[in-house]
């Protein structure tokens, strides 16, 4: 039996413009909030400042353009923002554990 393959992205749709956003992370998206101090296990502790990266930051994948201001009014106007903040949660952890997995790939590596 095939495994299921991890989501990749989020959707947002804004029906008013007709416009629609994916949200999702990379590696360098990864590094970058990283680097910025963003740390996933400080979620409970800092839960605010978590979830304003974890979603400001998903757009960098996808659509670095926009701006912060714009990214912020996306979030002030969308509902059941709690159950986003889960997917985002989800979405950083499929995509850390797709880049530390063991997932068929042609290169091997050995100690010598």
């Amino acid at each position: 039996m095939a495994k299921k393959a991890l989501p990749k992205y989020i959707v947002i749709t804004d029906k008013e413009n007709d416009t629609e956003y994916k949200l999702g992370y990379t590696r360098r998206v990864i590094l970058d909030m990283e680097s910025d101090g963003f740390n996933i296990n400080e979620i409970d502790s800092k839960p605010l400042a978590a979830m304003n990266m974890l979603f400001t930051r998903s757009f960098d994948r996808f659509h670095p353009e926009v701006s912060l201001e714009k990214r912020e009014e996306i979030y002030d106007e969308l509902g059941d923002k709690s159950e986003l903040m889960l997917a985002l949660v989800d979405l950083w952890s499929y995509t850390v554990e797709g880049l530390t997995s063991n997932q068929n790939t042609r290169l091997k590596w050995k100690m010598v």
